[in-house]
């Protein structure tokens, strides 16, 4: 006879078990002995966590390093003898500063001494308006941003001089001619539709890059697949792990409650998003005026 609970044999005729002194357990069938786990899979077990604690420290030890910063390699800044014959279309160059960083600026077009430059990267997450109401660009949220703190905090008085104040379009949809509002004067403004499909060669020349300071603030952006993010890792391709983001445009989307905007692909929609959606960046736009003769007005 056997016990159930020690799983020791007992004497034939015994009522009790000598060891746990149970009647109730005794069997005359052998207990089963208890599966033990072998070695090579406690080993196998062991390494797969190992793995995967250096795969995260490795991950972790790139962003750290890398910090998401934006160099601005092939900027040229702006000094008191630039004038518009340093620059052509498609040019970049080095203007303010925002969130610690220096902001560089991609020339889109040329009037005279001036310059119509956009950033090169998503400086931030804003919502078009902070409430989801009907607005136009004349009334959003958005514009008042702009045109007031990051005006006032991104540019030096001396830099603010040579931003140009702009008589700015208001463009109905081209789509759904949704109404756009009043024509308004601007420092620093968003590109229109129109605007975004004429200086942009291709939708890849659209495609925006959040700076660190806007991934701060959106929670939207992840890596897409876990088999993405292993793979790039793997092989130190952290400048394209992660993904563009969207940017707001300054016309109205479908109706106005929406803001049309540029996809993380490049392309230009004409639906937008709700006005009240934060989880895109800002690409700011604005005239600089290089004619040393401003400077002194």
């Amino acid at each position: 006879m056997y016990c159930k609970n020690c799983r020791i044999e007992v004497k034939e005729g015994a009522r009790f078990c000598p060891k746990c002194g149970s009647a109730n357990s005794l069997t005359d069938e052998k207990p089963a002995k208890p599966k033990i786990m072998n070695r090579k899979k406690i080993a196998l077990i062991i390494g797969g966590v190992v793995s995967l604690i250096a795969v995260y420290c490795l991950v972790c030890l790139i962003i750290a390093i890398s910090k998401w910063s934006y160099p601005n390699l092939h900027a040229k800044k702006l000094s008191a003898d630039t004038d518009s014959s340093d620059f052509q279309i498609g040019d970049y160059l080095s203007f303010g500063e925002y969130q610690g960083e220096e902001i560089e600026w991609r020339v889109l077009d040329k009037d005279g001494d001036s310059l119509l430059v956009i950033s090169e990267y998503g400086l931030d997450a804003k919502p078009y308006n902070i409430e989801s109401v009907g607005v136009t660009w004349e009334t959003c949220s958005l514009r008042k941003w702009l045109n007031d703190d990051f005006l006032m905090g991104a540019f030096s008085t001396d830099e603010r001089k040579r931003i140009r104040l702009s008589h700015i379009e208001a463009e109905r949809n081209p789509e759904f001619s949704t109404d756009p509002g009043n024509d308004t004067s601007d420092y620093v403004f968003l590109l229109s539709i129109s605007e975004a499909e004429r200086f942009f060669a291709s939708d890849e020349d659209r495609m925006c890059r959040p700076t660190e300071g806007a991934l701060n603030n959106v929670g939207w952006l992840f890596v897409r697949s876990v088999g993405d993010m292993f793979r790039r890792v793997m092989f130190w391709e952290y400048e394209d792990w992660m993904k563009n983001s969207w940017w707001f445009l300054r016309s109205p989307g479908d109706d106005s409650l929406s803001a049309a905007n540029v996809h993380d692909n490049g392309r230009v929609s004409c639906n937008g998003y709700g006005v009240d959606n934060d989880n895109g960046c800002v690409r700011p736009a604005l005239w600089i005026n290089l004619d040393s003769a401003y400077l002194t007005e």
